[in-house]
């Protein structure tokens, strides 16, 4: 049967669409929900991401990229005291790390379909970060993808992995 188009059948039609939900929480509370938060800095280098990790996200980013050594860091400078202290961090250079690799012969597990959809240096940096976190997530871990531009933390992923 057909449906009458009225100013009443649009409001409940508005009513029943789903929104986004946004809801405030504590910086700490963060910590807890994901294992990896990765940063798209808008530095000196394109393609920065500055990644802070508990044990288990820093396994991951490892995982990312096998057989390269990646050096983690307790220095948070000022935002130390929102981090646990298991938390580190590490700044990479995603073009510069991905040539580096390849020319060792080394392979890396970013989503290479991603990474197929448009030139490395082409992306911004919430794009880099945002594909740090899709690889991230591929590899079952909890992450989150902070964007400067937008003043705005993202969780990727399946939702019963918070549970």
């Amino acid at each position: 049967m057909p449906q009458l188009h009225t100013k009443l059948s649009e409001r409940m039609a508005n009513k029943r669409r789903v929104k986004p939900g946004k809801f405030m929480m504590a910086f700490d509370d963060l910590t807890k929900m994901v294992d990896v938060l990765f940063i798209g800095l808008d530095g000196e280098h394109l393609g920065e991401v500055q990644v802070a990790a508990s044990p288990a996200g820093r396994r991951t980013v490892e995982k990312l990229f096998p057989e390269y050594v990646i050096h983690w860091f307790d220095t948070f400078g000022s935002a130390r005291p929102f981090f646990p202290d298991d938390w580190k961090t590490v700044t990479l250079v995603l073009p510069c790390l991905l040539q580096e690799m390849a020319g060792m012969g080394l392979q890396h597990n970013l989503p290479k379909d991603l990474l197929g959809q448009v030139p490395i240096n082409e992306l911004c940096p919430d794009q880099f970060a945002a594909l740090m976190a899709a690889g991230a997530d591929d590899q079952g871990v909890r992450s989150a993808m902070w964007s400067l531009s937008e003043n705005k933390i993202e969780i990727i992923g399946d939702s019963s992995k918070f549970n």
